[in-house]
């Protein structure tokens, strides 16, 4: 039992570190978002993907915890 903790707060902990450097990109795309490049690449569609990317990492934590009736009808 203790061993599956190490696991839950490891897995926690990287997506926890993700989600951080998911958030840090966005910020730097909406700073640069007039840059030439990333108006090439449609700012639009890098949010969406961005947006993904974070929602998957925040499903870690709904899912990973005890489940609840709330979390259960999700």
């Amino acid at each position: 039992m203790k061993n599956r903790w190490k696991f839950i707060f490891v897995f926690f902990s990287f997506a926890g570190f993700f989600i951080l450097v998911t958030l840090a990109v966005i910020v730097i795309i909406i700073a640069n978002r007039t840059h030439r490049t990333i108006r090439t690449n449609s700012f639009m569609f890098i949010q969406l993907i961005l947006s993904g990317i974070l929602l998957g990492y925040v499903c870690v934590f709904i899912f990973g915890v005890e489940p609840t009736p709330t979390i259960c009808k999700l």
